[in-house]
């Protein structure tokens, strides 16, 4: 048996050698499987056309147009979804360790993940590098937060507006996805972001 992710890369990614379609792109159908969606509904002998790298139709067989001449894959008993996307995550802060963390997710089929405050910059440019098998890597770089003992020492540790702005500014240098800020106590042991420090 394959797991569901496999299947989705073989369904998604296997069009070397195709027949073109009438913008010369190259065509494959994979016809039978059962094909998850992702709102909800469930389509049993669902057929997916492959347009070059671009997913072109999916649906019921009988709904679908598969373009003449396009090379046909059978995936009768396979299950085919959409990959998911990990929007709070914690990544390895070493770089072969975050290669082998995108890897793993893609391997469960986590197509993205959006690691939360605890990156250092040397690893940014891990976003723009297209790394085979992986899923794609996004970052909020370090996150921002009340001084909390124990903490590694990526996050920037602020105690006034003047602090969070340039913490924000710095950030923005390195071009982050998202800005990371704590907002808690951590069961009442630490002091919180004020509105005027977090805003």
């Amino acid at each position: 048996r394959m797991n569901v992710a496999a299947v989705a890369t073989v369904a998604l990614g296997l069009v070397a050698g195709c027949a073109t379609t009438p913008s010369g792109q190259p065509a494959t159908a994979y016809e039978g499987a059962r094909l998850i969606v992702g709102d909800g509904r469930v389509i049993e002998n669902g057929t997916l056309v492959v347009e070059g790298n671009r997913l072109a139709q999916a649906g019921a067989a009988a709904s679908v147009q598969v373009p003449a001449g396009a090379t046909r894959v059978n995936l009768a008993g396979k299950t085919v979804m959409p990959m998911m996307i990990d929007t709070h995550v914690h990544l390895s802060t070493e770089r072969d360790a975050l290669v082998r963390d995108l890897k793993q997710r893609a391997y469960y089929g986590v197509s993205a993940a959006l690691s939360l405050g605890t990156d250092g910059y040397e690893l940014l440019d891990v976003r723009g590098q297209d790394i085979p098998g992986a899923a794609r890597f996004y970052s909020a770089g370090r996150g921002i937060t009340m001084q909390e003992p124990g903490r590694t020492n990526v996050p920037y540790w602020v105690s006034s507006a003047a602090d969070g702005r340039k913490a924000v500014e710095e950030l923005a240098a390195h071009k982050v996805d998202i800005v990371k800020n704590w907002v808690d106590t951590r069961d009442g042991k630490y002091k919180t972001l004020t509105p005027e420090i977090y805003g």
